[in-house]
């Protein structure tokens, strides 16, 4: 074996640019896989950390799979179930709010305060480092802060016994801390009161709560669902139709499904599945290039091992130098991956919004290394292994010296190579355009230039009208409203009852999302509107009045929309005065639909419409402005068209790993042409010597250098064309509005691909069809 390596280097140093180009080729191929393998490692660890992780569900209203299902519950839910059914152990209700904390008199804009109840603790695996599970229980206005929180506020001093005060008036005593929450939970808060403090607990009509349950390890959620089911059929009828809507939607799959009302963003298996194609097929890629390379050299290394053969070497130890060849490559490789990953690790958090780390002493990494090393060379060494040692001495003394089927073989891994980086070039192509879609699709409002300032102070909350007039006094603000709209977190559905059935004739009953917003709403987010323009600008009624969309307008039965009267929440008279454009107020995975705009007085923040020209300016006068009405608190803002971009978080993600795999995998194929060209070229010398004294030009030379590498790429791209459709096709389908398909994309990314391998092959084929023929003969 000892010796075996000590050939092994002595070839690679003689090989000079063949082990150059395989380290680079590798290092590259293996620094993406690990990188990759550790952000997937990342997304597939959320919510695993809870030592209950297996037996606790989230119950949804609908299937959890269904993107439209929701994961809001009632607040009586958890209770009810715990109270009937055996196999739950233990609920809690969940929620989070905001609100402004004073710690020794200064103001703290908090955003993550959860509303829970105390068996929280119970059922998931959030230790206190102050108090502990047994003796901290919720007693009226009682708190629990994070390590980073009450270090925040207290420094290094003791927080337990301490007061603070949320909102403006009410005390909360500090009765422990708990340790800071994973960043791989689907759950965050930095602080947590009780759920009584805050909301009531018998009202089966408001789903506004996530409720978890922990089940008896043994029990089935689908047995489950149907023993509720079966259960409320004879105990109680008024609770079927609840038990008949209800999933219970296992922990670990939160962080990949998306329902209405989430804590935080989701992201699609698909895109899990597709870093990990895409990372094994760079990975492939550094591998064909190695096995390309190595049986083009054969010929030059033939003499070597026929000499080898008659000295008495066993095939088996020619076999064991060739593959401690490629092992050796790949441990270089990997050494250098290491380093590489460690200093790019940074650059690729902020690429797609992770935190991931690495450590030498994370024995899954460790295997994964090693797994990378034995990968890469059993796929990149075992083929010229076998070729090469299979050589029979007396061929090359007879002079009929040639390797069975390795152009053959040298074709099919170079059009597979450029079949894999041309799909990757498509569906990169095709991402980027839904996302210009998305990004340029007229939604019937602008969130373009809409700053929003939250209104977490109690006291500012009602003074927001005054707020406003003087933020519109700014001569930057062209306009504003009170609402509490925000698009990525939008979670307010209601139904309303009409004494007419509507248009569709099933019910009574029509569901609307609802925003809630003064008047000035519609001019700030640049909404069309249809009828009662007059009425939404002088309304001054008792009823509520409901400004509907034109998928709302549509149920409502009647030529005559404006005007009519209705029932919410059980009593409650609404009244419909006017009619806007359709208007799109969630992502575009959904199709438009039925929503009504209620003027409210009391909102959660301030939207502005602001100038583009100096935008920090504009924002540093408006904090100016702040200040006045809230001197103690800073100014919390955010910007609409970003908090837009949070609904395709997982699109993003993807767009970006392919990007950055798409200009690998090129660079990666552009590295293999540049070794078969080099060593095509060297192997052809002395014909290229002969055809350049009998006249051959240095274009005509490229011409045969290059003739190969055309039908190559027309290969590669009638194989990648309809793998690259049927996959953005399946992608595609996750949106309701989705661009086209369009035939240029495909053609672009054959073109492209195309011109790179031929400004490859051709930089080296200029090189050798210009060098000076005597030279050509001189070295044959």
């Amino acid at each position: 074996m000892r010796k075996s390596f000590l050939l092994s280097i002595r070839n690679l140093i003689k090989h000079k640019t063949n082990s150059l180009i395989n380290l680079v080729g590798l290092t590259v191929a293996i620094s993406s896989l690990m990188l990759i393998i550790l952000w997937i490692r990342g997304e597939l660890s959320y919510d695993r950390f809870h030592n209950n992780a297996n037996n606790i569900y989230r119950i949804v209203d609908g299937n959890p799979a269904d993107k439209e299902s929701w994961a809001g519950s009632p607040s009586p839910l958890g209770g009810f179930l715990k109270e009937n059914f055996p196999e739950v152990l233990s609920f809690s209700r969940f929620e989070v709010i905001s609100r402004v904390v004073k710690a020794n008199n200064i103001a703290f804009n908090e955003n993550r305060i959860a509303v829970m109840d105390t068996s929280f603790f119970d059922i998931f695996s959030f230790p206190l480092i102050r108090g502990t599970i047994k003796n901290v229980r919720f007693i009226e206005n009682s708190i629990l802060l994070s390590e980073s929180t009450a270090s925040r506020y207290f420094g290094n001093s003791d927080p337990v016994g301490k007061t603070l005060i949320l909102g403006d008036t009410v005390s909360y005593e500090i009765i422990g801390v708990f340790q800071d929450v994973p960043v791989n939970s689907h759950i965050r808060f930095d602080l947590a009161i009780p759920f009584e403090n805050i909301y009531s607990n018998d009202n089966w009509g408001a789903w506004n709560y996530f409720t978890y349950i922990l089940v008896d390890p043994g029990a089935n959620p689908d047995d489950f669902k149907d023993k509720t089911i079966q259960w409320a059929q004879k105990n109680r009828p008024d609770k079927l139709d609840i038990m008949k809507e209800l999933y219970y939607q296992p922990l670990k799959q939160i962080h990949f499904q998306f329902n209405r009302k989430n804590l935080e963003p989701t992201i699609e298996k698909t895109s899990i599945r597709a870093a990990v194609l895409v990372a094994f097929l760079i990975l492939l890629i550094a591998c064909i290039n190695y096995t390309n390379l190595s049986t083009i050299q054969s010929i030059e290394r033939a003499r070597e091992i026929a000499v080898r053969k008659i000295m008495g070497e066993s095939q088996s130890l020619l076999r064991m130098i060739m593959i401690a060849e490629a092992i050796l490559i790949s441990v270089f490789s990997l050494f250098l991956s290491i380093i590489i990953v460690e200093n790019f690790l940074p650059v690729f958090n902020r690429l797609l919004d992770s935190h991931i780390t690495i450590s030498l002493n994370d024995r899954i990494f460790i295997l994964t290394a090693i797994g990378l090393v034995f990968i890469t060379s059993l796929f990149s060494g075992t083929y010229p292994a076998f070729i090469l040692s299979s050589f029979r001495p007396v061929d090359l003394f007879k002079n009929s010296f040639r390797i069975k089927g390795k152009q053959s073989m040298r074709t099919v891994l170079v059009v597979a190579q450029f079949s894999i980086s041309i799909v990757l070039m498509i569906c990169l192509f095709v991402i980027h355009r839904q996302m210009e879609f998305i990004h340029t699709k007229k939604l019937g409002m602008s969130p373009e230039n809409v700053v929003n300032i939250r209104l977490q102070s109690e006291s500012v909350a009602r003074h927001a009208k005054e707020l406003k007039e003087e933020l519109l006094r700014n001569p930057e603000v062209i306009s504003a409203s009170v609402n509490s709209f925000r698009p990525s977190t939008h979670n307010e559905h209601w139904g309303i009852s009409f004494n007419e059935k509507t248009n569709d004739g099933t019910n009574e009953n029509m569901g609307l999302w609802i925003i809630l917003a003064d008047k000035d709403f519609i001019k700030t987010m640049q909404i069309n509107i249809i009828e009662g323009e007059e009425l939404i600008d002088n309304y001054t009624a008792s009823e509520t009045p409901f400004i509907l969309n034109e998928s709302a307008a549509r149920f409502v039965k009647g030529d005559e929309v404006v005007g009519k009267e209705f029932e919410f929440f059980d009593g409650y008279q609404g009244k419909i005065i006017g009619k806007v454009k359709d208007f799109h107020f969630r992502s575009l995975h959904h199709k438009l639909e039925p929503a009504a705009i209620i003027f409210f007085d009391q909102a959660n923040q301030i939207s502005l419409r602001i100038n583009s020209n100096d935008i920090q300016s504009t924002l540093s006068s408006l904090e100016k402005t702040w200040n006045k009405f809230s001197p103690d608190l800073k100014i919390d803002y955010y910007f609409m068209d970003e908090d837009l971009n949070q609904l395709y978080k997982s699109e993003i993600k993807t767009n970006k790993l392919l990007m950055a795999a798409g200009i690998l995998s090129m660079f990666l194929c552009c590295l293999g042409i540049f070794g078969i060209v080099t060593y095509s070229a060297k192997r052809r010398s002395k014909e290229i010597g002969i055809r350049k004294v009998n006249g051959s030009s240095s274009l005509q030379i490229m011409a045969m250098l290059l003739k190969n590498y055309t039908w190559w790429i027309v290969i590669s791209f009638i194989i990648a064309c309809p793998l690259a459709y049927f996959f953005m096709h399946q992608w595609l389908q996750n949106f309701a509005y989705r661009t086209n398909m369009v035939w240029w994309v495909f053609a672009v990314s054959g073109i492209i691909a195309y011109l790179i391998a031929l400004l490859t092959a051709g930089f080296q084929s200029w090189r050798v069809a210009n060098q000076n023929p005597v030279e050509a003969l001189r070295y044959e």
